[in-house]
């Protein structure tokens, strides 16, 4: 997934991507799962906050947190905090984390960490 991201990424000509915040590489990952045919739903609300993207497969649940020039272990450690996935506990799947940091010097996911929901 990230490789795929990246190489689109790469194809977005530079001065589009100047001074483009979070919500903006948010956006394009959500029309890049929608054009593999994978629903994301993004901006889903719980009563402890808003996740930035849940993408359900049939056999998994992925919680995905999105920041920018900041790090994959602090979008995944807001995940784990607001207990985001404590909303799908039901569905019988396993979960996981995925927490994604946009580089914008790089233009590209800088890093990126996956976890196991327990």
């Amino acid at each position: 997934m990230v490789k795929i991201i990246n190489a689109i990424l790469k194809d977005v000509p530079s001065p589009l991507l100047r001074g483009k915040k979070e919500d903006f590489y948010h956006a394009l990952v959500h029309l890049h799962f929608r054009y593999l045919g994978l629903l994301m739903d993004s901006e889903v609300n719980t009563s402890d906050g808003r996740m930035d993207a849940v993408v359900k497969t049939p056999s998994h649940i992925y919680i995905i947190e999105f920041k920018l020039n900041q790090s994959a272990e602090k979008a995944l450690q807001q995940i784990k905090d607001k207990d985001y996935a404590a909303k799908y506990t039901t569905e019988n799947k396993p979960i996981v984390l995925v927490g994604i940091n946009f580089n914008s010097r790089k233009k590209a996911i800088g890093s990126w960490k996956m976890e196991d929901y327990h």
